[in-house]
């Protein structure tokens, strides 16, 4: 026998590498829990066919899917300082391993969602179509971990990472995906219930909202031989902002504003009344009633459109309204938009005052993330509890001083998220 050469001695073991690190990773578990807590373990114990260890571990209980589906409930390290719980799930190999499961989520939500669909004016099988795409989403997941911090039972911080499989067209969106550091600012007015900032920087916007335009234009309503000319409207819209969105709730009205690239285009976009035309439309295959006054008023040289929109759905969150006007304008460069259930006029022009006279308040007093956020959102449960209610009911207490944060990062390869509940 001839000696091998170097070479292909090289490539002999290059392979054998390969081989083994494709078997490792093939072989790694589906899903991993580990908690301080094993009662945290037993559903998942049970719907395994499994138990957890009695007496329980004393520093923490670890729960394993296997690669080939057997479920194992086993005493764990410990885990170190306040963190209560870890969590490692890989999307991607459970769905390749359990396609039943899949099969089964089509067949049974699958019709579902289209009733539901139909209910929002959309077209046929539209349920089904979003249910295929959020799969495909999961699919581009190799790995999600997430971790519990928690010092007491009334509050905890959640962070979850999600890690895109390579090459695909989730870690090629998380390529184009860039914040900007602007703080948001609104209009002073009281203590928000809600607040939602979105930062993203203008130059990857239309690559970020690429992957959705086909979605959002059906969503939308759109029939099957309008679905071109309604997503090349979406891209349309995309170019006229530039990346920033705040929206805050409080006792005065629920308050937007957007910043604008183009505000000539955006303003003519949403005063025109033919797509007015198909938005009451569309309103009115949801059961809803709407109108819209494109200059119903003028404050300080500034036309204001006013928007009615009345339905058993506004009924059912505001329980002493059933139709909701909006007041909306471009203002110094951004569209400003105002909702109350009263209708009255005068904290529109308020508003508008704040933004010409340049008294704007930040919308969140918060420390700025580092790196920049995409995403904040910010809830005083209280308050919203508060806003939600009867007029005349009693505060149920519930949720009292508590505050719910949610912030949204990413890097090219992972998108990140940070909950946390005080």
């Amino acid at each position: 026998m001839n000696a091998i050469s170097l070479s292909q001695a090289a490539a002999l073991a290059f392979a054998l590498a390969a081989g083994l690190a494709a078997q490792t990773e093939a072989a790694a578990p589906l899903l991993i829990v580990r908690s301080k807590e094993p009662r945290w373990l037993e559903a998942l114990a049970h719907r395994y066919d499994t138990k957890v260890p009695e007496p329980a571990p004393r520093d923490a209980t670890e729960f394993v899917l296997a690669a080939d589906g057997r479920a194992t409930v086993r005493a764990a390290t410990a885990l170190p300082g306040t963190i209560a719980a870890t969590i490692d799930v890989r999307p991607a190999a459970w769905m390749a391993h359990d396609p039943a499961v899949i099969a089964s989520l089509h067949k049974t939500w699958g019709p579902r969602l289209d009733v539901f669909a139909r209910q929002f004016g959309m077209r046929d099988r539209m349920g089904r179509e979003l249910l295929a795409r959020a799969l495909e989403v999961v699919r581009a997941v190799e790995r999600v971990t997430a971790t519990v911090d928690s010092t007491d039972e009334r509050s905890f911080d959640l962070r979850i990472t999600l890690h895109a499989a390579s090459h695909s067209p989730m870690q090629r969106w998380l390529a184009v995906l860039q914040p900007q550091a602007v703080p948001a600012m609104l209009p002073p007015g009281p203590e928000p219930a809600l607040m939602l900032q979105l930062s993203v920087a203008p130059e990857s916007l239309a690559g970020a909202f690429e992957p959705f335009v086909e979605q959002i234009a059906a969503i939308g309503g759109a029939d099957a031989d309008e679905q071109d000319a309604a997503e090349e409207d979406l891209r349309a819209f995309a170019r006229t902002l530039d990346g920033t969105f705040a929206l805050c709730l409080h006792s005065g009205g629920l308050y937007y504003l957007t910043g604008l690239r183009d505000a000539v285009a955006f303003t003519a976009r949403a005063t025109d009344p033919k797509r007015l035309a198909r938005q009451r439309a569309q309103l009115e295959r949801q059961r809803s009633e709407a109108e819209f006054t494109p200059a119903a008023f003028s404050h300080r040289g500034i036309a204001v459109m006013r928007s009615r929109v009345a339905s058993d759905a506004i009924a059912r969150l505001l329980p002493d309204a059933d139709e909701l006007v909006a007041h909306g304008a471009c203002v110094a460069g951004r569209w400003l938009q105002l909702g109350r259930i009263d209708g009255d006029a005068e904290p529109m022009r308020q508003a508008i005052d704040a933004l010409l006279d340049a008294r704007l308040s930040p919308l969140s007093p918060t420390v700025p993330e580092a790196p920049p956020a995409l995403l904040v959102c910010e809830v005083d449960l209280a308050r919203l509890s508060g806003l939600l209610a009867p007029r005349g009911a009693e505060p149920s207490g519930d949720g009292a001083g508590r505050r719910l944060r949610l912030s949204l990062s990413a890097t090219p390869q992972s998108l990140q998220a940070l909950i946390e509940l005080r």
